[in-house]
């Protein structure tokens, strides 16, 4: 639980004389993450396992070569809140919230992406939320929204680098490296966070994807004495 800038991010407050109503879970707060690196020389060519044999030519072929990936794999962090469209007479404070107003069902997470539109921003189907959850803070009041909402996650990224290298021995003390990189080897893309912004018909629904860059990928060569 926090209420301090964690990472250049923060959970924000709306009452600077009463700190301690705004605690929350941090921003940054994911429930899962996995990170690897891995790296295997294969095991071909003198001097290994397989076809240590072989001839200089063949080996200059099969020998040499090494396959190396970064995996990354994270949960949703919890969802924020909205800002309410109304302020207090003469207000020059952060902003306000909404208030909440919890749904008779429960309040929690209804995206499904199939039925996702592109075409209709304001399609149900593309809803995130129950969007009646909030409405504006009363006249001359705070909002009643909590800071964040820990049962709703954003949804899980996925990210995978891999790179293949060839070695050249060419003499002793000197080595020719060859190596082919792929950024976002799957070309993933997942869907970014809902609207958050109450005058807009889509408030509460996802409205496109993310998932950053699309595939990359890229030659390099490194002469080693």
């Amino acid at each position: 639980m926090t209420d301090v800038n964690v990472g250049g991010n923060t959970t924000g407050i709306q009452d600077t004389y009463n700190r301690t109503l705004y605690k929350s879970i941090s921003p940054l707060d994911r429930t899962h993450v996995f990170k690897s690196a891995i790296t295997w020389e294969l095991p071909v060519g003198r001097g290994k396992a397989l076809l240590n044999g072989t001839n200089r030519v063949v080996n200059a072929l099969v020998g040499g070569w090494t396959v190396s990936g970064i995996l990354n794999y994270a949960s949703g962090t919890p969802l924020g809140h909205p800002n309410s469209r109304r302020n207090p007479n003469f207000w020059n404070g952060p902003a306000i919230w909404a208030n909440f107003n919890m749904p008779a069902g429960g309040f929690g997470g209804i995206f499904n992406p199939a039925t996702f539109n592109p075409w209709n921003p304001s399609d149900p189907g593309n809803r995130f939320f129950d969007p009646t959850a909030f409405s504006d803070a009363n006249p001359q009041s705070l909002g009643t929204s909590p800071n964040r909402f820990p049962q709703i996650r954003l949804l899980t990224t996925f990210s995978e680098d891999a790179s293949l290298i060839k070695r050249f021995t060419i003499r002793e003390g000197v080595a020719l490296q060859l190596r082919v990189e792929m950024l976002n080897l799957f070309n993933r893309h997942y869907f970014e966070g809902p609207d958050m912004n109450m005058n807009n018909a889509s408030f509460g629904n996802v409205i496109r994807t993310a998932g950053g860059s699309n595939r990359i990928g890229q030659f390099g060569m490194r002469l080693d004495w």
